[in-house]
């Protein structure tokens, strides 16, 4: 399994720190959802939750592919979940 730990996020710089391999295209997604104070854990795997909204795909890194709510866990439709966790780790 690959996967990748974002460490932090430098929003004045516009950087993205990461453990272990490079930034993710999905960088630009992963600041908007961290908007979201709620939101400590983002989990992004290729499945998919029919419990979650399902959003129309979007190439990775664009405006249309940024801008998508953050208030809770949600499909990309063609890529994947991601899954949204408080400080508590329940899902959000």
């Amino acid at each position: 399994t690959e996967y990748t730990v974002v460490d932090h996020v430098d929003f004045k710089e516009h950087t993205l720190y990461v453990s272990g391999k490079k930034a993710t295209l999905n960088a630009p997604l992963l600041a908007k959802i961290f908007e979201n104070k709620k939101v400590e854990a983002i989990v992004h795997i290729h499945e998919f939750n029919e419990c979650f909204p399902y959003y129309e795909y979007a190439f990775p890194g664009t405006l249309q592919d940024s801008i998508r709510e953050n208030n809770t866990s949600f499909n990309i439709r063609y890529h994947g979940v991601f899954l949204l966790f408080d400080k508590k780790g329940n899902r959000l």
